[in-house]
């Protein structure tokens, strides 16, 4: 009779560890149904909430925000130059540059890129590149495009001619001096 009721209790604790951990496991799946049925933001949300923090002039969000958007579309182009210009709001420039070359290199026909990209050679210190960029950039039929290149241009030109004269400025001023 003993072993009868130590079994019973043995088996009432069983049942009860069993009947806990069988809740446990069902919670944990509920949890996780309700976490995987939470639907995910979708590319064009993502990017919607990006022109939202653009807007508020928040980039680093704005950045995320099309980062994430972009991580369901890699191909769309609109929202890669947005992030290449919001990567300029936050001085990021060298990823700016990044994004604006994926996008010239899908679309070469794309002169405003062109323009944009010169710019940041520009700022990189890679005055070769933002010279093709900026012939390249010339060839807009838009004015809005090529006139700015052309000044661009002549200024890149004019930048190591002026830079040439103000040394040798400097050096007559030293030799007078001395």
């Amino acid at each position: 009779m003993m072993h009868v009721k130590r079994y019973l209790q043995h088996a009432a604790v069983s049942s009860l560890a069993i009947l806990t951990f069988a809740g446990l496991l069902t919670g944990s799946a509920a949890v996780l149904a309700g976490a995987e049925g939470t639907p995910a933001v979708s590319g064009e949300q993502a990017a919607d909430q990006g022109y939202r923090e653009l807007a508020a002039k928040n980039y680093e969000a704005a950045i995320r925000d099309f980062q994430k958007a972009l991580a369901e579309d890699p191909s769309n182009s609109r929202w890669r130059k947005d992030l290449g210009y919001a990567d300029v709001a936050a001085g990021l420039f060298a990823d700016a540059y990044k994004q604006f070359d994926m996008v010239y290199r899908a679309h070469s026909d794309d002169l405003e890129i062109a323009l944009e990209l010169g710019y940041l050679s520009e700022q990189l210190h890679q005055q070769d590149a933002a010279e093709e960029y900026f012939q390249a950039a010339t060839r807009s039929a838009d004015e809005k495009i090529s006139t700015p290149a052309r000044l661009a241009l002549a200024n890149l030109h004019a930048s190591p001619l002026q830079a040439w004269k103000q040394k040798a400025y400097d050096l007559l001023a030293q030799d007078r001096r001395a």
